[in-house]
């Protein structure tokens, strides 16, 4: 158990290294003012959009952590823009979108996440699309996870359910840096067949897959068995701008009893959607 730890310890460590890394790129060099965000209701298709940055910069937008949208291909402190949004497709009332800016020295910079209304011709589409969708991801959501259970020298099966409750957003707004979440896990060959797991996860978006996440659980059947379980978890795929399939694996042990204890591997669906942010 203690190099469990040690290992957990160490990718913990690395992950961070990685992540300082990557933020070093994003260094606090541009400041970027908005000047006008609006669509006019005459052009409901029409994002208007002009802001100034405190230095030549080249600038591009993300809007709603999904499309990418070039601004200023040149180095330029003044930047204006119409998009045509007729081409893309919202499933809220609103856009959340972020400027990203890089200065003549490399230099990298992401803007806070800023919003517009949509007119009230593409909110009924929206209103029609957001409910559908929510119908269908949360069918989608309300499946379980399959876990591969080791413990005791045997292998068995069982299903876990995670809900992040409350996640706290930073930078692109792409996932959460960290949430906290409720879990049921029922394991019909272990002594503790249904636990209950109250978490807090850390996340780290990552190149080559969407995330890397480390978390720590405390479990409890409400009886005899109560414990800890660390765990590390990779998004690998996202779909419908919703949710992402990852892998997880997690060690569970009862403190000062080495009789409780065991290791999973688990499939399952990660989304921000449901969750209150803070």
């Amino acid at each position: 158990m203690k190099q469990l730890i040690t290992l957990l310890l160490l990718l913990f460590l690395s992950a961070i290294q990685i992540v300082a890394q990557i933020e070093d790129d994003y260094q606090d060099s541009i400041e970027v003012y908005i000047l006008d965000s609006y669509i006019p209701m005459e052009k409901p298709n029409s994002f208007l959009l002009s802001f100034i940055t405190s230095d030549s910069a080249k600038t591009f937008l993300i809007i709603n952590g999904r499309y990418s949208i070039i601004i200023s291909e040149e180095y330029v402190e003044n930047h204006k823009a119409e998009i045509d949004l007729s081409q893309y497709k919202f499933d809220s009332l609103s856009i959340l979108y972020v400027v990203n800016a890089e200065d003549k020295r490399g230099n990298k910079y992401r803007s806070q996440v800023y919003e517009v209304d949509l007119p009230v011709e593409r909110k009924i589409e929206s209103h029609a699309n957001l409910f559908s969708n929510c119908l269908f991801g949360a069918a989608i959501y309300a499946i379980p996870s399959p876990q591969l259970i080791f413990a005791s020298g045997k292998n068995s099966f069982g299903i876990t359910k995670e809900i992040p409750v409350l996640a706290k957003f930073s930078g692109g707004y792409n996932f959460p840096v960290s949430y906290f979440s409720i879990e049921y896990s029922h394991s019909p060959k272990l002594i503790a067949k249904n636990l209950f797991r109250v978490g807090y996860k850390q996340l780290f978006e990552m190149p080559v897959v969407e995330y890397l996440s480390i978390g720590i659980n405390g479990f409890s059947n409400f009886k005899s068995i109560n414990g800890v379980s660390p765990e590390i978890s990779i998004g690998v795929y996202r779909f419908s701008n919703l949710f992402t399939v990852y892998g997880r694996y997690r060690y569970n042990f009862k403190p000062n009893d080495s009789t409780i204890k065991f290791s999973e591997l688990s499939i399952g669906l990660f989304t921000s959607f449901f969750t209150i942010q803070y």
